[in-house]
């Protein structure tokens, strides 16, 4: 009989099992870190700044490193009281792809992100929302920029009609939140903020009725 595998012993492990710690709060991180001994502007575009980083390692060592600089972004999970969440199909360049997203957009200098989450939900599906409150931060790509999306959850939407950008082309669609939560853990739903903030939202909500 095959033997049921939450049921069998602990794998031995060289690591120590201990409680979660956050980055840098736990005293051995400080010998992780990299010194940054010099800092090249190589580009600027309309969104990202280029830099190559000069730096030494924890052992003395010396490298490169190409670092990506973002402003930051925000998404916003909207749910309905029927457990409808509005998603937009947008065509993607990097990926010649529609891709099935969330509501987002980048930061502007010195924006407020909640007030950004609220511009983003009018502008792209025409929803305002009563309630707003922060869901999940998704660091795009930590190994090489420094984008954070903060993803909210909003609740009490009334519809006020869309304004999207004029070089924004983009349909709207209400789909249930257990869909998006299958299509992310299946695949299909590969847009990080997206995975995130459906998953969150799910674990968020199921949480509050219990």
């Amino acid at each position: 009989m095959a033997q049921n595998p939450l049921s069998a012993a602990e794998p031995e492990s060289p690591w120590p099992s201990r409680p979660y710690i956050a980055g840098d709060a736990d005293p051995r991180d400080a010998a992780l870190h990299e010194h940054i001994n010099g800092d090249e502007h190589i580009w600027r575009g309309g969104v990202i700044d280029v830099h190559n980083l000069q730096v030494t390692l924890p052992d003395g060592a010396h490298e490169e490193r190409d670092v990506v600089r973002h402003p930051g972004g925000v998404g916003v999970v909207a749910i309905t009281p029927q457990g409808q969440v509005p998603v937009v199909r947008q065509y993607r360049v990097p990926f010649d792809a529609v891709t099935v997203e969330i509501p987002a957009g980048k930061l502007d200098p010195g924006e407020d992100p909640a007030s950004a989450a609220r511009r983003e939900l009018r502008e792209e599906t025409g929803f305002v929302a009563d309630r707003l409150e922060p869901l999940v931060s998704v660091a795009a790509s930590p190994g090489y920029t420094d984008e954070v999306v903060r993803v909210y959850l909003a609740h009490g939407l009334h519809f006020v009609g869309t304004s999207p950008d004029a070089d924004e082309f983009l349909n709207v669609d209400m789909v249930d939140l257990r869909e998006l939560v299958l299509a992310a853990l299946g695949g299909s739903i590969t847009d990080a903020k997206t995975v995130a903030g459906v998953l969150a939202a799910h674990a968020r909500t199921t949480l509050s009725a219990s």
